[in-house]
């Protein structure tokens, strides 16, 4: 009884201001973070962490939440070619993940920044570690356009097709076509070919010589790529059939970042796109890219509209926060604002879609009906497939 009362008296004895004062702290952590999130210089980023760590407690949440600033941190000095800075804040993250995840977007930004001593002093003492550090150190080998010492490093060491989808696939049959072994590209460029005939058209060049050279004629060539595209659109329209759906769209009116409101209803006629996203969201963000080739490649056409839709936010400033993103990465699409309902405590049209996770995209047909619906990241390499092979379809309707 005694000890409950003394416990009493030391939490009536606590001031209501400190007690406040714990609460702001926590919510300007939070902020904090949303706003470095947003943010691209990376001077502005770093007071912004600073600040974090003067207010932020030995919390296990707070030390992730700093943890996660300084990866932003170290990865925009990266970007801006300050490869001390960008060192410091990652030397700084105690999370091996972070770290980790971090050791590999630092390096890879110093080298598209040109700085491959520094990239090749960050990485070195890190090879044989992952696959990703090899491979990074590869290919500052070659930049610097020493092939055959890169070969080692670039060659991959798995048999997981998944691996071999990206631009980086790429580089290896490069490699070894400069380091002249000839018969070693031929056979990984043919290897990659089965896997996906959707390759760039440097590649698409290169490997036409190769098969020239082995065969005397492109016509083992043609026929493999065409074969390939042939396997690649069905597992397209394998994919797309998973996303079918038929109900009605229910209809909204939103404001772009400018000011102007636009309805669903009032573009009837139109095969509306719609894409959720949020600046918060990792794998939306990694989506861009591609979603930026499809706007491109419809711009010409009115027949098909974009809306990318700002929901569910967590920060005060949303809007600016978009506009931010925007103009860093350089994305030319139509953003709408999606805010939070004061009274329902929710985003109202992310609701009405009964949005379960982001991205999430919608495909409209003319009529106003939702026919397709995709829950997820879609890569660069897929967005236009996918989109076109949809968008195809609901024209020939």
């Amino acid at each position: 009884m005694i000890i409950v009362t003394i416990l009493l008296l030391v939490v009536m004895a606590t001031p209501i201001k400190a007690i406040g004062q714990i609460v702001v702290e926590e919510q300007s952590t939070t902020y904090l973070y949303n706003a470095i999130k947003s943010e691209t210089d990376p001077i502005s980023i770093e007071k912004m962490l600073v600040q974090m760590e003067k207010q932020s407690a030995s919390e296990p949440r707070d030390a992730m939440i700093l943890d996660a600033g300084r990866y932003i941190a170290a990865k925009a000095y990266a970007h801006a070619g300050d490869a001390q800075k960008a060192n410091y804040w990652m030397n700084k993250i105690n999370n091996k993940s972070w770290k980790t995840s971090s050791l590999s977007t630092v390096t890879r930004a110093l080298i598209e920044a040109g700085m491959l001593n520094d990239a090749e002093e960050l990485v070195k003492p890190f090879l044989g570690q992952t696959g990703s550090n090899n491979f990074h150190y590869g290919l500052i080998l070659y930049k610097r356009k020493e092939f055959k010492a890169a070969l080692e490093y670039l060659k991959p060491n798995n048999e997981d097709k998944s691996d071999f989808l990206s631009a980086d696939a790429e580089i290896y049959p490069f490699a070894l076509i400069e380091a002249d072994k000839q018969l070693d590209a031929f056979n990984e460029v043919n290897r990659l070919l089965k896997i996906s005939a959707n390759r760039s058209d440097r590649f698409k060049d290169a490997s036409r010589k190769l098969f020239q050279n082995k065969y005397g004629d492109e016509i083992r060539y043609e026929f493999l790529l065409d074969s390939m595209e042939t396997v690649d659109h069905n597992s397209t329209l394998t994919k797309i059939a998973k996303m079918e759906t038929n109900q009605l769209a229910p209809d909204f009116e939103l404001k772009d970042l400018n000011g102007k409101s636009v309805s669903l209803k009032s573009l009837k006629g139109k095969i509306v796109i719609l894409d959720f996203w949020a600046t918060w969201c990792q794998p939306c963000i990694a989506s861009f890219p591609g979603m930026q080739k499809a706007v491109d490649y419809y711009k010409n056409d009115d027949s098909v509209v974009f809306m990318f839709i700002h929901t569910q936010e967590k920060s005060p400033n949303a809007a600016d926060d978009a506009k931010k993103m925007l103009i860093a990465r350089g994305n030319r699409f139509d953003v709408y604002m999606d805010l939070k309902d004061e009274v329902l405590g929710k985003s109202p049209v992310s609701a009405a879609y009964k949005i379960s996770g982001l991205p999430a995209k919608f495909f409209i047909d003319k009529n106003g009906f939702i026919r397709y619906k995709n829950v997820g990241y879609i890569g660069v390499d897929e967005a236009i497939p996918e989109i076109k092979t949809i968008v195809d379809k609901l024209k020939a309707e």
